[in-house]
């Protein structure tokens, strides 16, 4: 049940009486040398799976030793979820957290340091302590870890820079991408023709037997479209898949094509331009993904000429934009400009808000 406090809002099981905090909530509450020093463990290389899933993204937590206050306490330790940034408290550990951050502060060691040696000992702690909440907000970063999430950033495609470990493979997802390939390819090659007959057209949207808004789903346009496509779906289709099931995905791709593909009928249902192409599909699975996972931080790059360089922001900062973008889309669509059909993927971004919407209600239903 989320629950209010003075220094923020929290969430508290009703059965076990557990807390979850957000980080930036925990922080006015504990001293901060131990909210840092737990993210860090959370986040270290080798940090330990937690058995608890987290409450809000249902991905596993890592389980973080926090360091005590007494000696002979026991130990204690907490779930941190690097993707969600909240960390979990069970009913006792709260009130062991309070002891050991309450310390008194410690004895300043830098009083006897001249003027300008305790000035650069405060800038360096101010820049340690912008590393290490650098996912508050928008930031300067750097690349991914990986190689292939740093090609994905090149075309300013957002990736997760926690990525959350996966049960298995993405089989859903992977096969989607390689049937949008093939047939394109086939479009482009060998049957030239096949964009113009299985392309959705909304003066005849009953051609093809009525399967045209399925069929459009998997042609593009040309190798630019495809790329496009290919990467979004790619960087947020697997977390979903993890999350929703193959099944309840491969739904929310269908419904958001067929809801992109009537607002565009909808708008102008005697056009004669073909429309194709996943972004419909796609938007849905982009605005699923910010819906579930509003804090999940995202890392791509920004080139303007010369200037390179990666910036870190949060998944409800990045969708902002986006909407922002697809917002121009349709304004330029329903004015006569532009080839692009924004209201296609103002469709699947309806289908996809609804139903992390739909979702995240559930969840505080049953909570």
């Amino acid at each position: 049940m989320r629950e209010s406090s003075p220094v923020g809002v929290f969430w508290r099981c009703g059965s076990c009486e557990g807390r979850l905090f957000t980080i930036a909530v925990l922080r006015k509450q504990l001293e901060a040398g131990y909210v840092n020093r737990l993210w860090r463990g959370a986040r270290a290389d080798g940090a330990v799976e937690a058995a608890a899933s987290c409450p809000a993204c249902d991905n596993r937590m890592r389980e973080v030793a926090a360091p005590r206050a007494h000696m002979g306490a026991g130990s204690l330790h907490l779930d941190v979820c690097t993707g969600c940034h909240v960390v979990w408290f069970d009913v006792h550990e709260l009130d062991a957290a309070h002891d050991d951050a309450a310390l008194p502060p410690a004895v300043d060691q830098d009083a006897d340091l001249p003027p300008r040696a305790k000035e650069i000992l405060a800038l360096a702690r101010i820049e340690q302590r912008r590393r290490d909440f650098e996912y508050e907000e928008l930031v300067l970063g750097s690349p991914p870890a990986d190689f292939w999430s740093t090609v994905v950033t090149l075309f300013g495609v957002p990736v997760e820079v926690e990525r959350r470990p996966l049960s298995g493979a993405p089989i859903l997802t992977l096969s989607v991408l390689a049937a949008m390939t093939v047939a394109s390819l086939l479009a482009w090659s060998v049957f030239p023709d096949a964009i113009d007959s299985f392309g959705f057209l909304a003066s005849d949207p009953w051609r093809a037997a009525g399967l045209t808004p399925l069929t459009s789903f998997f042609l593009h346009a040309n190798q630019f479209h495809l790329l496009g496509n290919a990467l979004f779906f790619l960087a947020f289709g697997p977390n979903l898949e993890e999350r929703l099931g193959r099944w309840r995905l491969a739904g929310l791709l269908l419904l958001s094509a067929l809801c992109g593909s009537l607002l565009h009928w909808l708008w102008d249902p005697r056009s004669e331009v073909v429309n194709v192409g996943a972004s419909g599909g796609v938007s849905g699975v982009v605005a699923l993904y910010a819906v579930l996972f509003p804090r999940a931080i995202l890392v791509t790059m920004l080139r303007f000429g010369l200037f390179i360089r990666w910036i870190r922001f949060r998944a409800a900062w990045g969708f902002a934009i986006w909407l922002a973008w697809q917002a121009a889309l349709v304004w330029r669509q329903v004015h006569g400009e532009g080839h692009v059909s924004g209201l296609a993927h103002a469709g699947g971004i309806a289908v996809g808000a609804l139903w992390g919407w739909q979702l995240r209600r559930q969840q505080r239903d049953e909570d």
